[in-house]
């Protein structure tokens, strides 16, 4: 049974000082974006290089843009009020560790905020990088 546990729900998700786990800020997101946060969140504790972690999440912002194309700019986050309180106090208590990597501060961004959408270009350019640094080391 400790194994499954351990399977399930490993120690890079539940590394955060802020006792948030990853899936607490996900959950409602758009499924690529979604990933995307989860892959630079967990990108400094799974892997002794990132690198492969902020690969995937460029591939899943890339994702995103391609499959949202001119529906960008329309996707707001009606879809989460009922849980809106709850997720902005998660987030707030999540960024509070967070100010190092404001690459997850753009994915959350274009998850909940409709005019923060441009910033998908962003997140792209800050996740090449990223990649670009940790595979000149």
């Amino acid at each position: 049974m400790s194994n499954t546990a351990d399977a399930i729900n490993p120690a890079h998700y539940k590394h955060h000082p802020s006792g948030v786990q990853i899936i607490e800020l996900t959950r409602h997101m758009d499924f690529c974006l979604g990933n995307a946060f989860k892959y630079v969140a967990r990108a400094m504790h799974k892997h002794t290089s990132p690198s492969e972690d902020y690969k995937k999440a460029l591939w899943y912002v890339q994702e995103f843009k391609e499959c949202m194309g001119d529906k960008m700019y329309m996707v707001g986050n009606s879809l989460w009020t009922n849980k809106w309180e709850d997720l902005q106090a998660n987030a707030a208590k999540f960024f509070e560790y967070e100010s190092a990597d404001s690459v997850l501060r753009d994915i959350f961004g274009v998850a909940y905020y409709p005019n923060h959408r441009g910033s998908v270009h962003v997140c792209i350019s800050k996740l090449k990088m990223k990649i670009k640094c940790y595979e000149e080391k």
